[in-house]
């Protein structure tokens, strides 16, 4: 397969339908019929409300919520992982309940309420942590079902279109989180026991796994619509600029340094790399993967940029700012250049220190980018990479490895560390032709 073909087939995988096998057909049937009607209600919401939205997206990413996901979705949410007991089956149903306005509140906001005000939702329906529990007053248009006030968790259950499809009734799982939190909770065997009103409610353990399941597709479901739309709709780029903007958003306050894992860290250093891993390096498909992720870097990103500018800019000017279209560019200028300097130094430590060959590096200036030939950098790159695999001394192949993977990093991270260092400079105050304001 040529390597355009194996970087298209690689692009629609990505963003092909999860096809976990503990998601029933039914629900795989609406989500891939419903697909481009949620989007574009979210694509909707997010132009009326892009500071409510954006609000919604930091409030998640930039509280405890974020680290626990992370942590849970590497191990219980993980498609890879099958649940085999109770207590990992328990572990997802009460994470489930306990966030469930986390996961599904912004799909089933768009799904049941975009062709209606914005008005008729809880007032605080932007900021997750207060959404969540059940408001004190009826003011601020509460959650309610029918008369009765609720939680936001419980609401979403109730109207989340994707858990519609369960095969059990969805209000099961507060009552296995309420009897584990008030010690009503019973394992006996392969059985659990939930001591609720008169009658214990017994459910075995295929019946809990089966539960366990669903949410856990569900919630990897809603992962796959949410990740789909930012980037689409390259909403992410205000969620960035607005953050940065914004005081509160814009310093790090969660321990997310805690995630690493140090033990995988030492494994992989004292394993290395042998023979063996080198061929499968070169039989896996991370040329084309390393190729688009490159291109994106390098164009891309950019084009992104200039033409969601319009967009950007009328979501800017409700908080009074717009893109200084003159420091746009120069940016892109100099992080154009940090990239093929980069390339240059890497290749040429490579070849001075593994392949001692004689190599010299001289830095680009952002005058010399225009004559530069993107093709021609990873042809040599890739000349580099193939003497490299040819060596037969492991020792040399493991620091070259370790070298190329620091410069794909470096390349990586030089770009858009500069984006993210000058983000606060890529907007300016807009002057506003009169004192009125027609956004709220």
């Amino acid at each position: 397969m040529k390597i355009n073909e194996k970087i298209k087939k690689f692009k629609d995988q990505f963003w092909d339908y999860p096809n976990y096998p503990f998601i029933n057909d039914n629900l795989k049937k609406f989500y891939k019929k419903n697909y481009s009607r949620l989007f574009e209600s979210c694509n909707q919401l997010t132009k009326a409300y892009p500071i409510e939205s954006a609000t919604f997206w930091l409030e998640l990413i930039k509280s405890n919520f974020a680290l626990k996901f992370l942590n849970d979705i590497k191990s219980i949410f993980s498609p890879k992982h099958e649940i085999e007991s109770i207590e990992n089956a328990l572990k997802i149903i009460k994470a489930t309940y306990e966030n469930s306005y986390h996961y599904f509140a912004f799909i089933t906001i768009c799904d049941q309420y975009i062709k209606k005000d914005i008005k008729e939702l809880y007032k605080y329906w932007y900021k997750p942590n207060k959404a969540k529990e059940a408001p004190k007053e009826i003011k601020g248009n509460a959650w309610k079902i029918k008369k009765d006030l609720i939680s936001g968790k419980y609401w979403v259950l109730n109207h989340c279109p994707l858990l519609k499809f369960s095969r059990f009734d969805i209000k099961i799982i507060k009552k296995i989180k309420d009897c584990d939190s008030h010690e009503r909770l019973v394992i006996k065997s392969d059985k659990i026991f939930l001591l609720y009103d008169k009658d214990p409610i017994k459910l075995d353990k295929e019946e809990l796994i089966n539960i366990a399941n669903y949410l856990k597709g569900t919630i990897n479901l809603c992962i796959h619509f949410y990740f789909s739309f930012l980037i689409k709709n390259k909403f992410w780029l205000f969620i960035s600029l607005y953050a940065i903007n914004i005081e509160k958003y814009s310093s790090p306050n969660i321990p997310f340094h805690i995630l690493k894992d140090k033990v995988i860290q030492k494994s992989i250093e004292k394993q290395g790399i042998n023979k063996k891993d080198v061929d499968m390096l070169l039989q896996h498909p991370v040329p084309e993967i390393a190729s688009i992720v490159l291109r994106y870097i390098l164009d891309g990103l950019w084009n992104d940029l200039h033409n969601e500018v319009p967009k950007l800019n009328e979501y800017l000017y409700r908080i009074d700012l717009e893109i200084d279209l003159v420091a746009l560019e120069k940016l892109q200028q100099e992080s154009t250049c940090d990239f093929y300097n980069t390339i240059l130094l890497i290749n040429h430590k490579i070849k001075q220190l593994i392949l001692n060959e004689k190599s010299e590096y001289q830095e680009l200036s952002i005058n010399d980018i225009e004559k530069v030939d993107y093709n021609s950098f990873i042809i040599m790159i890739k000349k580099t990479v193939t003497k490299i695999f040819s060596m037969k001394d492991q020792e040399e192949n493991i620091k070259a490895i370790g070298l190329i993977a620091l410069g794909f990093l470096l390349i990586i991270i030089s770009p858009i560390g500069r984006l993210i260092n000058n983000a606060k400079h890529l907007t300016k105050q807009v002057i506003k032709k009169d004192n009125s304001d027609n956004f709220r």
